[in-house]
């Protein structure tokens, strides 16, 4: 018997380029779908782009989000820088007991708080340079350092309404006010002092508003000064304009509440101003901590605006607004053109659900088996194009060999058919 042959083991051959073989390993799962945008999300989205476009009406509106919603809708703003620059800088928004209402000021609104806003600083200072012309120099230097802040809005974590106890699970609520007054040493996400202003509520809905910022805040608001303009009303009622101001109190019980100091006052009548002050104090725009530092006397100090000037300033911003657009000059052009929008921002609301319809569909497709691919014990095998092969290769058949004997049948065939092209 003839000695055993050893047989050198030779490299196996390059798989040919045009067959497809796949690792032994099964390949990475694909990327999840992205969720699509639910349709109350998409009509805010649609609604928050006319009013950025001055399309609607600017007036209140009122969505039901739930917070898992809401913060869905904060990162597709995210994503518009333009939209996320009107929600941020021009947009006021309240969002309390899944409610969003989107509140848009008009002109006479807009006017009326910058004067008040002024008012009350110039106020603010005049009483810091009296305490520190009586030698209460440290109240004074703590007044300068009240600022102005606008309506940045606030994040609360409030309390819900159907029990006394303060201890109760905290929901998610955020306010836009007209204006808010801040202490460097609280931020402004705890301003004491908060102002809004009512052009189209009811004189109620003031009062649920103060009651949210001083009770949800935990006292950390300790003033809200609210203007109601009369707005909204018929005219034969006459439009006067009140004002209220909430504090921060406790009742016999020893339960934080928000007590309403002054509510309904009349300063202005049928346009016409009424005798009065407002008064505010010292304590209403230090923080509480900072506050309990100096004596009743200094925190009683008042900071004043008579109510002919807050009439005066109503006034103003009326005439203002009724001021007719002056007329163009004989040079100017006759024919105008505005630069053309981007696909992006021109989507309008039956696109916006006629993408999200095709999102839910796509999702539903890619949740069934892939055609493609076939899960077996073995791993996973890929169908070739029948382009190409016409069969299965799997990894298994790749370790085996089974590819390599593919490869030279396919090229003999190839040479085959060239010899025969050239002999005839």
């Amino acid at each position: 018997m003839s000695p055993a042959v050893s047989r050198a083991k030779t490299p196996p051959r390059p798989a040919s380029s045009d067959l497809v073989i796949l690792s032994a390993l099964p390949p990475s799962p694909p990327l999840s779908p992205k969720p699509s945008a639910s349709r109350t999300v998409l009509r805010v989205l649609h609604h928050l782009r006319q009013l950025e476009r001055g399309v609607i009406e600017r007036r209140d509106y009122t969505f039901h989000l739930s917070q898992q919603e809401l913060a869905d809708l904060h990162r597709r703003i995210e994503a518009i820088p333009r939209l996320q620059q009107y929600w941020t800088y021009k947009l006021r928004y309240d969002y309390d007991a899944g409610v969003l209402t989107l509140r848009m000021p008009d002109a006479i609104h807009e006017i009326f708080i910058k004067r008040v806003e002024t008012a009350l600083q110039v106020s603010l200072l005049a009483t810091a340079a009296r305490l520190e012309a009586s030698g209460t120099t440290e109240a004074a230097a703590e007044l300068r350092r009240v600022f102005l802040s606008g309506n940045t809005t606030l994040n609360l974590q409030g309390v819900e309404s159907s029990s006394q106890d303060s201890d109760n699970t905290p929901v998610i609520i955020r306010r836009s006010p007209d204006a808010s007054f801040c202490h460097t040493s609280s931020g402004t996400n705890a301003p004491p002092l908060v102002v809004e202003v009512s052009y189209s509520q009811q004189k109620e809905a003031l009062g649920y508003l103060a009651d949210s910022y001083i009770v949800d805040s935990r006292h950390a608001i300790r003033c809200v000064l609210g203007f109601d303009l009369g707005y909204g009303r018929k005219k034969e009622q006459g439009r006067e304009a009140s004002v209220s101001v909430w504090r921060a109190g406790v009742d016999g019980e020893g339960v934080g509440i928000c007590r309403a100091d002054v509510e309904g006052e009349v300063f202005r009548g049928d346009r016409n101003g009424v005798d009065g002050v407002l008064e505010l104090t010292v304590a209403d725009f230090l923080p509480s901590t900072l506050a309990a530092e100096f004596s009743d006397a200094v925190l009683k100090e008042p900071i004043t605006i008579p109510f002919a000037h807050l009439a005066a300033f109503l006034t103003e911003a009326e005439a203002t607004k009724a001021v007719p657009p002056a007329p163009a000059p004989s040079a100017a052009p006759t024919r105008f053109r505005k630069r053309k929008r981007t696909p992006s921002e021109e989507l309008s609301d039956t696109r916006e659900e006629s993408f999200a319809r095709a999102e839910d569909d796509a999702l539903a497709m890619r949740q069934k088996e892939d055609p493609e691919w076939i899960e077996r014990e073995r791993g996973l095998e890929r169908k070739i194009s029948k382009r190409r092969s016409g069969r299965i290769i799997s990894a298994d058949d790749a370790t085996s060999g089974g590819a390599e004997t593919a490869i030279p049948k396919r090229r003999s065939s190839r040479v085959h058919a060239r010899k025969d092209r050239e002999a005839g």
